[in-house]
């Protein structure tokens, strides 16, 4: 069954000049809404509206495209005039043709975007009900680096999917070097009462864990190769 998610606009009553952050969802995004708040208001972007939201199912892509609309019409100037912007949590299949184009010709746009990946083998993915495939992640990051070479990728996976099996799980370990992603947000699967998941043979709680922390491991390393090679760089300048 699906659950509306709340809107909630978030003020930081002490900066007066703060953006206005929209949010949905849970606590975790109302923690992260009001730490936005602050730092976007000591940066100048006082005008801007911030809008945080896991957007996950279809209902909750919708719901932020909507939400979203209503205020770009406003700050669409705003927007192009940032020195700065940089994009959280994409999904690949949102990965629309003009953002494509963004990261090629706009500068102010960050190099850095975090995918909701979640799996890297087709029959999970499938039964997690996303809108990609592997080769749909793998070929928008390798188009996305020819665009911007210094471009870097973070991703959201999930260890222990139920029916996920030793091999479907090295598939997605494999993904973190076939994406070339520098950082990864790693889940622990837990079922939720009522969802589809839920209903279907679940791994071994040790297993879930075991892969996690496998995951976390490599992730790490990457993210630590990514870095020194970042400060080498800042030290060559």
């Amino acid at each position: 069954m699906s659950e509306a998610l709340p809107e909630i606009i978030v003020r930081d009553e002490a900066a007066p000049n703060a953006p206005l952050v929209v949010m949905f969802g849970g606590r975790p995004n109302i923690y992260e809404s009001e730490m936005m708040a602050s730092p976007a208001a000591a940066a100048g972007l006082g005008n801007a509206v911030i809008v945080n939201i896991c957007a996950v199912t279809g209902e909750a892509v919708t719901l932020a495209a909507q939400t979203i609309r209503r205020p770009r019409r406003a700050y669409r100037q705003s927007v192009l005039d940032l020195n700065r912007l940089r994009l959280s949590s994409i999904n690949r299949s949102e990965a629309h043709p003009a953002l494509i184009r963004a990261i090629a010709e706009e500068e102010p746009l960050m190099p850095h975007l975090h995918l909701s990946l979640q799996a890297g083998d087709d029959l999970i993915l499938k039964r997690m009900k996303r809108r990609h495939l592997r080769a749909d992640a793998i070929r928008f990051c390798s188009e996305a680096r020819r665009l911007r070479p210094e471009i870097v990728f973070g991703a959201d996976l999930i260890a222990g999917f139920p029916t996920e099996t030793e091999a479907l799980f090295l598939n997605s370990l494999d993904l973190v070097e076939a994406c070339d992603l520098t950082y990864l947000h790693v889940f622990p699967f837990s079922p939720r009462k009522g969802t589809s998941a839920a209903r279907m043979p679940l791994v071994p709680k040790a297993e879930i864990k075991a892969r996690a922390a496998r995951l976390r491991q490599v992730g790490g390393a990457r993210h630590t190769t990514f870095s020194r090679k970042l400060s080498i760089s800042e030290l060559k300048c």
